[in-house]
């Protein structure tokens, strides 16, 4: 009776162990959704050098962008920021607990607009929505060590001024407009101090934020104090 016993009690063990589904959680964007099929594009991160995020050029058959689709089905859970699919935007940051072993698969970008429904697919255990930090925003606007950068948000009349130093050498590396919106998932305007009756411009480094002003006058004058180093 006690070898039955024991014998019951191993394949229940057995069974229960073989049911169990291995996961893992991958962090990244959230890059298109599809409400019918409650599927997910998810924007994992982009495998570029220095130089081609500075000049913004890539060949379009370059496969640098890390992307997957997740799809929702049984009792997989949203949690954090919204708690239902319907809630779920572009941009928002995820954690996607997935089923199986994740992969790192890089396609093209016209791979990731244009054929999204042949990216790699999961199936989600779980998504986690997580609310971006001021740090999370101001490493976007980092550049390399030795050089600056200017962005520029709600710019009016969307046309940064070229700066160069003494020796006619352009002062920034990297030259951005950008506007914001209320209903912005990564809450730029708050985290940011963004001036909302103004332009703001802000001036990276490679380690974060050297200037934060909406006066053009401060720019011209943090240029001549680098020609003053």
């Amino acid at each position: 009776m006690k070898f039955y016993i024991t014998v019951v009690a191993v394949l229940i063990l057995f069974l229960s162990g073989c049911q169990s589904v291995e996961t893992e959680t991958v962090d990244g964007k959230i890059h298109g959704i599809d409400q019918e099929n409650e599927t997910l594009v998810i924007y994992v991160g982009s495998h570029l050098t220095e130089e081609e995020k500075i000049n913004n050029k890539v060949e379009s058959e370059r496969e640098h962008i890390e992307a997957f689709m997740v799809e929702m089905v049984g009792e997989a859970e949203i949690e954090g920021e919204v708690s239902t699919f319907e809630e779920l935007r572009r941009f928002q940051k995820v954690e996607v607990e997935i089923q199986g072993d994740y992969t790192p698969d890089l396609v093209t970008g016209n791979e990731l607009i244009s054929k999204h429904e042949e990216l790699t697919k999961y199936t989600a255990e779980g998504i986690s929505v997580i609310p971006y930090t001021k740090e999370d925003l101001v490493q976007e606007l980092t550049v390399e060590q030795g050089e600056f950068a200017l962005h520029a948000f709600n710019e009016e009349d969307n046309g940064l001024g070229q700066y160069h130093d003494s020796e006619g050498e352009h002062v920034f590396t990297l030259l951005t407009s950008r506007g914001t919106s209320e209903d912005d998932v990564r809450n730029i305007e708050e985290l940011l101090n963004i001036y909302t009756n103004s332009t703001t411009y802000i001036i990276t480094d490679h380690e974060g934020v050297v200037l934060h002003t909406n006066d053009q006058a401060d720019i011209e004058e943090f240029v001549e104090g680098l020609d003053n180093e």
